[in-house]
């Protein structure tokens, strides 16, 4: 089988270059195993963590994915665990609520402000 292309990880999602593999720092043999942590106790309600769960897909300009990617990078300054899946679940379960009138008349502004901001740019 064919050699495969090494992929590199990058930590910052906002970094114009990759870094090169020559400049990434060599790898620390481990002295000891790491003794298993507890799992994170979390504040999310028990029925969201037992609900299946549904991809969901939409492609946005490739600016507001980059806020995403530069929000979630950030939150992770002090919790290595969110994910862009727990702030696009997050915006939902705060902001999108078919059942609430007032949610949904408050859904339909910010949809149309977001409609003229694309049609005319920021």
């Amino acid at each position: 089988m064919p050699d495969r292309p090494k992929l590199l990880i990058l930590d910052d999602p906002l970094r114009t270059t990759p870094a090169s593999p020559e400049k990434a720092p060599p790898a620390k043999a481990s002295a000891a195993p790491r003794p298993k942590r507890a799992p994170a106790k979390t504040n999310r309600t028990p029925a969201l963590d037992r609900e299946p769960l549904q991809a969901i897909f939409g492609r946005v300009p490739k600016s507001l994915a980059r806020r995403l990617e530069g929000a979630v990078y950030e939150l992770r300054g002090g919790d290595s665990s969110v994910r862009q899946q727990q702030v696009l679940a997050a915006l939902l379960w705060r902001h999108v609520d078919p059942a609430d009138e007032t949610s949904l008349k408050e859904l339909a502004v910010l949809v149309d402000e977001y409609r003229r901001a694309e049609s005319t740019g920021p």
